[in-house]
């Protein structure tokens, strides 16, 4: 494991750049708004009309996102750095280990003699 020291020198930088990218999401989402009501203003329309070809490239660069916001994703006051918080004490390895399990064999039914499978 890192020394504290390091640990905690990481963790600024991150949160420093962490904090930039947000402020940088923040503007460009700001400035895509103010595009958008500018263009509501000059044609009267809500949506902008796309061609195949940039639908095509919004996809592309879309799909290329997603993983990597579902990986992003913390939750309000949570921690991006989850190794800060990990146990100090060593952990010591089970001494129970799985084993495969095999089906047991098929047994025969006790029929009473005379009966039938099926009434």
């Amino acid at each position: 494991m890192l020394p504290l020291t390091l640990q905690f020198l990481i963790a600024m930088i991150a949160s420093a750049i962490n904090e930039r990218t947000k402020r940088k999401l923040d503007y460009t989402l700001e400035e895509v708004q103010v595009v958008k009501e500018a263009f509501r203003a000059a044609t009267g329309k809500e949506r902008i009309p796309f061609t195949p070809d940039q639908r095509r490239r919004l996809a592309v660069v879309g799909m290329e996102l997603s993983p990597a916001l579902t990986e992003a994703k913390v939750p309000t006051g949570g921690v991006a750095l989850p190794w800060l918080l990990s146990p100090q004490q060593a952990t010591v390895p089970s001494v129970l280990t799985p084993h495969a399990w095999m089906p047991p064999a098929l047994m025969e039914t006790n029929v009473p003699s005379g009966g039938a499978d099926w009434p």
